[in-house]
């Protein structure tokens, strides 16, 4: 490597080092990672949601293109280097005031620092696209938007029909597992401790507040398009999804209240 492109990277790492949890050693596995992941063509939306889904196993397509859009931070439709660091060092070591800022950043669709109920429903509704095809249209949407009056009755601290990041903030501060109440943000832990030890052979520094969720399934569906189509199920087990699927419905909804 050139010397000057040498000087160039060595402090491109210092200056990562203060700003991430990362070391230094790290900060180069990681930038070494997103080199070649970007040998043929920068990390665009859909590189970057394939990142998350196969090796973070976030999964739903909604909350992928929002992440990408917060972490995106100059806007030029590309994750560079500097922000794919950032973004892991956020997403898997933060401490529970970066998660909740990233998190709500996330959940804010329109950027004005409060989320509507048509921005939480939208945040939700990707977590019930397991169901189309198996529950009627109209029994999901009532599904979500009763799940959206008690996100409403338990993030808006100050009832004024708005959820701001200070009532978003008191809230996660009483609870921290509210923290991904409107969507999966974050990895599970275990993933986190994978990609770590594949780049950096150290998953000793892994924040807590990281908790496991549940996997994507075996078939789950190619992120090439916007879209993710369910498979038709049979009619025997249509109805026994249909019933499970309520059930899960119903313990959420009084795990909430």
């Amino acid at each position: 490597m050139h010397m000057g492109k040498e000087l160039e990277l060595h402090d491109k790492v210092r200056r990562l080092c203060q700003e991430t949890h990362f070391n230094e050693s790290e900060v180069e596995a990681i930038l070494k990672l997103h080199s070649n992941l970007v040998a043929e063509v920068p990390m665009d939306r859909m590189q970057f949601r394939s990142v998350l889904f196969h090796t973070l196993e976030i999964s739903e397509t909604f909350i992928l293109d929002r992440i990408f859009r917060v972490v995106d931070q100059n806007g030029n439709d590309v994750i560079d280097g500097d922000e794919f660091v950032q973004c892991l060092s956020t997403m898997m070591r933060g401490s529970l005031e970066e998660h909740l800022n990233f998190c709500y950043n996330v959940y804010d669709v329109n950027g004005d620092r409060s989320l509507a109920r048509e921005e939480i429903f939208m945040c939700l509704d990707g977590s019930f696209r397991p169901g189309r095809g198996i529950l009627e249209k109209e029994e999901i949407s009532d599904s979500i938007r009763d799940i959206v009056e008690i996100m409403m009755r338990k993030l808006d601290v100050d009832k004024d029909g708005q959820i701001t990041f200070g009532d978003f903030r008191a809230a996660i501060m009483n609870d921290p597992l509210l923290v991904q109440a409107l969507g999966q943000c974050l990895p599970p832990k275990r993933n986190s401790r994978s990609i770590l030890f594949l780049v950096t052979k150290d998953d000793r520094n892994l924040s807590n507040i990281i908790f496991d969720s549940v996997p994507p399934p075996k078939n789950s569906p190619s992120l090439k398009g916007d879209s993710r189509v369910a498979k038709t199920p049979s009619h025997t087990n249509a109805s026994a999804q249909s019933l499970t699927l309520r059930k899960s419905l119903q313990k959420l909804s009084n795990y909430l209240h």
